[in-house]
């Protein structure tokens, strides 16, 4: 005669590896979870962090000698911002970038950048616009001669 287990221990074994398996879903569950809400609590940080964010390109002065080139950004928003790129572009589509290296520029502040650009050492009046990005998706501005001409100097 063949002897087994008795249906109650049967039952228990099979119970403490339910409630064995359950404890390690649990702890997968939480740890997946908690990098998941952790990612999504990181880009609500970014994303709070650059609304109510606005730059304004106000001022911008060409020498056509020289090829200086200055450009004057307000910070117009609630929130500080870092400057990441500026690029001026002529007629023709030739670009010049303006070295910014992701400056900061605090709320109300104008801040004003400089380059050389020898596209410009010929006329200014071939200036088409310039362009300033920011670390802030969708935060920049352009400042385009058919809205306002830049100062020029000779």
């Amino acid at each position: 005669m063949r002897k087994g287990i008795s249906p109650l221990i049967a039952v228990v074994i099979i119970v403490a590896i339910a409630i064995a398996l359950g404890g390690l879903a649990t702890g997968w569950f939480k740890t997946l979870f908690k990098d998941i809400t952790g990612n999504v609590d990181a880009t609500q940080g970014e994303a709070n962090a650059c609304s109510n964010s606005w730059i304004k390109i106000s001022k911008v002065i060409i020498n056509s000698t020289s090829g200086n080139v200055k450009v004057w950004v307000d910070n117009i928003g609630l929130n500080e911002v870092t400057l990441k790129q500026a690029t001026l572009v002529i007629n023709n589509g030739t670009s010049c970038s303006i070295g910014i290296s992701n400056s900061t520029l605090p709320v109300g502040e104008i801040k004003r950048l400089n380059a050389t650009c020898d596209i410009f050492t010929a006329t200014c009046s071939n200036f088409n616009d310039i362009k300033v990005t920011t670390t802030c998706p969708g935060v920049s501005d352009e400042y385009n001669r058919y809205d306002s001409d830049p100062t020029c100097n000779t």
